[in-house]
């Protein structure tokens, strides 16, 4: 992650009741928030995982037992409230749906 510049730091203090320009303080404060930030986005990816890894599970287990699977067609599993929509493209993996940020910060 990239360095949060100080006048957001010290601007986001001043609205928290803080007041200062010392250049320490700023540092351990960007620093703090850089660290907060990491971990969540961090707890988020693990809960995305999870999820998908369920997701690819239920899918296998109910591909097998779909009645009208004759065909040859793929079944389609009914989507959830609590999932987001399937890109039909390649996901590698890589985004994040706001559910799975949300979750992790209940956790904080």
């Amino acid at each position: 992650m990239g360095e949060l510049p100080s006048f957001v730091v010290e601007h986001y203090l001043r609205r928290g009741g803080c007041e200062t320009s010392d250049p320490e303080i700023l540092q351990i404060a960007a620093d703090a928030t850089e660290s907060f930030v990491t971990r969540i986005l961090r707890e988020a990816q693990e809960i995305s995982k999870s999820r998908r890894a369920q997701t690819a599970a239920c899918d296998e287990q109910a591909a097998p037992d779909a009645p009208d699977n004759s065909a040859g067609k793929p079944s389609k599993r009914q989507r959830t409230a609590e999932e987001p929509p399937q890109d039909s493209s390649k996901n590698d993996g890589s985004i994040l749906h706001l559910q799975d940020l949300l979750q992790a910060l209940r956790r904080f």
